[in-house]
């Protein structure tokens, strides 16, 4: 990995090693803050990714008058 780089997600996966992936999945399941960070960052960038996709779509505004 080259410095300056953003680490992945899942930067243990670079080690390659069963063991720490097992570990770490432990940890995770086994400790409600890790869960509920993780669960918070999925949203975050499923909310962000909509955001993104969403700004793609043509869009209009809409106003009704009554008489």
């Amino acid at each position: 990995m080259q410095s300056g780089k953003e680490l992945p997600g899942h930067w243990w996966y670079l080690y390659r090693s069963n063991a720490l992936s097992k570990l770490i999945a432990l940890a995770i399941k086994n400790n409600p803050d890790l869960q509920s960070a993780q669960a918070a960052l999925a949203q975050a960038q499923e909310t962000a990714t909509a955001k993104k996709k969403s700004s793609l779509l043509p869009s209009f505004d809409a106003e009704t008058y009554s008489t």
